[in-house]
């Protein structure tokens, strides 16, 4: 019978799994966008509902009956519901360490690039909004899932811990 030495043991690879490492930082990123969300979600019924935020947005100039501004809020209202449900599955699917995960995980990421578009292509549709002070500002705020996106799919692609750690319920036939 052979013997490990402990120099042995400790010189073998560890292997890399579990909620740590560079994972923190999206669990950290999914927390602050259900709450962004939540906050954004809040905003746009206040806006829809509230005839108090319909006189102060009246009072600004912007006309809350144009057509154009009722598809923005609209598209808000809808995209960040659908948004922050995916974000509570997605927690759900993380903190499980189910295989969906890193796949829901980049779709998020793509679906939030591409609401994002969207939104800053509606509310440049809107005539009563004056984006002159905010052209950089929605730079910015497309820029953001964007970077992320760059940043966290090739690493949910690629990563031996996202590989280690997300396995449960996974079916025997996927890899």
């Amino acid at each position: 019978m052979t013997e490990t030495s402990p120099d042995t043991a400790a010189s073998a690879p560890k292997k890399l799994e579990g909620l740590g490492g560079w994972l923190i930082l999206p669990a950290i990123g999914m927390f602050w966008n259900m709450l962004a969300l939540s906050y954004g979600l809040l905003s746009a019924v206040a806006l829809k509902f509230s005839p108090d935020m319909a006189e102060a947005m009246a009072g600004r100039g912007i006309d809350i009956n144009d057509p154009a501004w009722l598809r923005l809020l609209n598209f808000e209202l809808f995209t960040s519901v659908l948004l922050l449900c995916l974000v509570i599955a997605l927690l759900v699917l993380f903190f499980l360490k189910s295989w969906w995960f890193p796949r829901a995980f980049i779709a998020f990421l793509v679906a939030s690039v591409v609401v994002k578009a969207g939104d800053v292509m509606l509310a440049h549709g809107v005539a009563t909004l004056d984006l002159s002070q905010t052209e950089g500002s929605s730079f910015t705020e497309l820029m953001r899932p964007v970077l992320a996106s760059v940043i966290w799919i090739p690493y949910f692609l690629v990563s031996e811990r996202v590989k280690n750690t997300f396995v449960r319920h996974r079916p025997a036939t996927a890899t």
